[in-house]
């Protein structure tokens, strides 16, 4: 139950009800509270995932502060149990550590997210999704300080890792319409030829 309301925190994000998905995602760490006294270590991988959706949930509903105490919280847990990928949630030290640039990115703060981003091998995390996630939050950082040719660069490796992973996410037609419409010309033309390669619409 509460691998499903991890789903379920992912769709209410999506949808933009931040607000939501964190009521969600503590109201089913408070339900695994139990397993996680007799040292469950599926219980604690589960309500690790929960807590970091949390904080990024947390960080868009403006509430950068308790989106880092969550991801403070969750650390100790994924590095007593290492990575796992209990209900496909691919939780422990490697996604934690992709998590910290996320909550940086969306509160703004490039620099450190990037900072971050260069300390970690996203390719140890075994979720194809979670490391095209990682990617694009480093463009999005990148695209934040209008360098438009290093989002495009990590743009581009996002694709070839899952083509149909960035074809079919917003998120990531978003990100390459912003230096369509704000790089310099070659910029431009080569986000169009993305755009291209990926199907977005015109």
């Amino acid at each position: 139950m509460a691998g499903a309301r991890w789903n379920l925190t992912q769709v209410l994000l999506a949808d933009k009800r931040a607000d939501a998905a964190e009521a969600v995602a503590m109201s089913a760490v408070a339900d695994v509270r139990a397993d996680l006294r007799v040292e469950n270590s599926d219980a604690m991988a589960v309500s690790g995932a929960l807590l970091l959706i949390a904080a990024v949930a947390a960080v868009r509903d403006g509430k950068v502060w308790a989106g880092r105490d969550y991801l403070r919280q969750v650390a100790p847990l994924a590095d007593r149990i290492g990575n796992r990928n209990v209900c496909w949630t691919a939780f422990g030290p490697v996604n934690v550590a992709m998590y910290a640039v996320s909550i940086e990115v969306e509160s703004g703060e490039a620099v450190e997210g990037l900072r971050l981003a260069a300390k970690v091998d996203h390719e140890r995390s075994p979720s194809i999704e979670r490391r095209v996630a990682f990617l694009l939050e480093q463009s999005k950082g990148y695209l934040q300080r209008r360098e438009y040719k290093e989002a495009l660069n990590l743009l581009e490796a996002a694709e070839t890792d899952a083509q149909e992973d960035v074809r079919f996410r917003p998120a990531a037609h978003a990100l390459v319409r912003s230096p369509m419409e704000r790089g310099r010309r070659s910029e431009a033309h080569e986000a169009a030829r993305l755009a291209t390669r990926i199907g977005l619409p015109g």
